[in-house]
């Protein structure tokens, strides 16, 4: 990612699309009953902003990172390790890695989700969240340097064929979905709505918590993003 957006998703943590997206997280591992675990790896930890989150499911929390700012910050939130290489934080089992917008970045997302689950612990839990549908794709993943959107049905097929689970996958952000598709299909990238600021915040928060709350249930059939959480096969 691009450092510039990397510390602006930093800046932006108290925003409603950041916290709104723990929300949905949350709700994912609620509903598909993933208990407290021993260790988990925050891969692309970016700033640290999953922490508290994974801190919730794990008795101690690594993370990788190749940002040397941010990766300053992980050190002050309480990550046990920091790892600056890929290779090196897959090499050690954890119960749970989570990867939070983080393979859209990377252009073997097969070949990734069969590393994952190889360096996970046996009934391991992989949590991620995607960007979705490929014609929206705009200046926006451009610049974040993705290499693709997804489809529930494309990200269920790859997590499957890579040896997970699939217990739950789901479109999130829905709400927001008819101006935020039109703006990306005119070209506007988004970014500037991260932060709204006030009561506009609050209220995007809310709808957002209300989709979570949904998504304890069932899944919704299309949003802006997608949530999924699968678990090694044995």
């Amino acid at each position: 990612m691009d450092p510039a957006l990397l510390k602006l998703m930093h800046e932006t943590e108290d925003s409603w699309w950041y916290r709104g997206r723990i929300s949905i997280v949350c709700s994912a591992l609620r509903r598909a009953r993933i208990e407290k675990r021993t260790t988990a790896l925050d891969l692309g930890a970016g700033y640290g902003g999953m922490c508290a989150l994974l801190k919730k499911y794990a008795d101690s929390v690594d993370a990788f990172e190749p940002d040397r700012e941010a990766m300053q910050e992980l050190a002050r939130r309480g990550y046990r390790h920091i790892y600056a290489d890929v290779t090196q934080a897959l090499t050690e089992k954890h119960d749970i890695v989570g990867l939070f917008d983080v393979l859209e970045h990377i252009e073997d997302d097969e070949d990734m989700l069969v590393r994952l689950r190889d360096s996970l612990t046996e009934n391991g839990v992989l949590v991620l969240t995607v960007p979705s549908y490929q014609w929206l794709w705009s200046a926006h993943d451009e610049r974040n340097r993705h290499f693709r959107r997804y489809r529930a049905r494309e990200l269920r097929r790859k997590l499957v064929e890579s040896g997970f689970e699939v217990r739950v996958i789901s479109y999130w952000n829905a709400v927001l979905f008819p101006v935020a598709a039109l703006a990306r299909l005119c070209g506007v990238a988004g970014e500037s709505g991260l932060s709204p600021g006030g009561l506009v915040n609050t209220i995007l928060l809310q709808l957002i918590r209300f989709e979570a709350f949904v998504t304890r249930i069932v899944s919704l059939p299309f949003g802006l993003s997608l949530i999924a959480v699968a678990v090694k096969k044995k």
